[in-house]
């Protein structure tokens, strides 16, 4: 498809395991509920999206199939953002936040 070696290029596939591990550690965190994960790929995806015409352009010229597997790519995150910030996913993150959260002694007295 193209003249590129990605796998043979060390620094290429160093970059793509460290890739693929900090979404899959950001996936992990997400589904035990925590907040700030879901916010770090937000922030990832809306940094990523400011290079985006560049890199779509550039690709589109190697091959017009990367170029739509790549914008195929941007849409299911944009769509995964959608879904993580929706109400529902809203609620269910501040219900797992109550589940973590520490009593911090308090009792309730009930006469």
């Amino acid at each position: 498809m193209t003249n590129q070696k990605i796998l043979s290029d060390p620094k290429s596939l160093t970059i793509g395991i460290i890739t693929i591990v900090i979404i899959g550690f950001l996936g992990y965190k997400i589904g035990k509920g925590k907040n700030w994960a879901r916010i770090t790929l937000l922030v990832l995806f809306v940094i990523g999206m400011l290079g985006f015409p560049l890199i779509i352009s550039n690709e589109f010229q190697m091959s017009p199939l990367i170029g739509i597997v790549s914008i195929a790519q941007m849409l299911i995150q944009l769509y995964v953002l959608i879904i993580l910030f929706s109400g529902q996913s809203n609620e269910w993150f501040k219900k797992q936040k109550i589940k973590t959260t520490p009593n911090n002694g308090n009792r309730c007295t009930t006469p």
